[in-house]
């Protein structure tokens, strides 16, 4: 049946054990007002060739993905915050802990210094 002289790998190249490929290919479109104004055919007219109602529709994009901004950057879910915060305290246990045994080492040596001479 099957020439067992060799191994062939039919598998996709980098993938892991275990780990299945979807099935629904994943798409992410990041749509910005230079997109949205490229689809109106806004952005390649100049200022004075807008009407109103193309002005209106351009500022009010370009405003809402400011505000968009703004409400995301603010917002630290609870998760992150608490890991934020235990990484900043371990943080400082470290470097107390670390600054404290070699000040003590060198305060050991220096009383040694002095009192050798």
């Amino acid at each position: 049946m099957y020439d067992r002289t060799y191994l062939e790998h039919v598998g996709i190249p980098g993938m892991r054990w275990g780990h299945r490929k979807s099935r629904t290919p994943t798409v992410i479109r990041t749509t910005n007002s230079e997109d949205y104004m490229k689809k109106l055919n806004l952005k390649s007219k100049k200022l004075s060739e807008m009407t109103n109602a193309e002005l209106k529709t351009y500022n009010e994009r370009v405003l809402l993905e400011k505000q968009y901004k703004n409400l995301s950057k603010n917002e630290i879910s609870p998760g992150r915050k608490f890991v934020q915060d235990i990484i900043a305290t371990q943080g400082k246990n470290m470097i107390n802990q670390y600054l404290s045994a070699h000040s003590k080492k060198l305060v050991d040596d220096l009383l040694k210094k002095t009192m050798k001479d």
